[in-house]
């Protein structure tokens, strides 16, 4: 009986000291965990982005990368960033990716507090299906 009784405590422990470690854990400030996903994201998508207005319309309307650039460029110059040259283009440039980083940033802070933005796209879809 004696055993039986030591034996009880120290599960016990074990379960609440795993519950306190799950706890702390989940509290102990993240500090640097943004960085990788929000400009790894924010870059990721501002190279696919670009690439794709880049190869759209320079086969579509043969407008160069330059102009595009210039284009983004304009939200900022207004029209005088056509007559700017390559100083537009990289203002356009920066201006791009500092957009989407924003964006990634944006969409990580809403992961935190909303799980389904967390969940897997085929998981998703899959839910979605099955609830219908």
């Amino acid at each position: 009986m004696r055993g039986s009784v030591s034996v009880l405590p120290r599960r016990c422990g074990d379960i609440i000291g795993a519950i306190m470690n799950a706890v702390s854990e989940s509290l102990r400030p993240q500090s640097r965990n943004w960085l990788a996903p929000v400009f790894g994201g924010g870059i990721l998508a501002g190279a696919i982005d670009l690439t794709y207005a880049c190869t759209y319309h320079g086969l579509v309307s043969g407008v160069p990368p330059l102009r595009i650039l210039q284009s983004i460029a304009s939200g900022l110059f207004g029209r005088d960033s056509f007559q700017m040259g390559y100083a537009s283009a990289a203002v356009g440039f920066v201006a791009h990716f500092f957009i989407l980083i924003v964006a990634a940033a944006m969409f990580y802070a809403g992961s935190l507090s909303c799980a389904s933005m967390r969940m897997s796209p085929a998981w998703r879809s899959a839910s979605r299906s099955i609830a219908r």
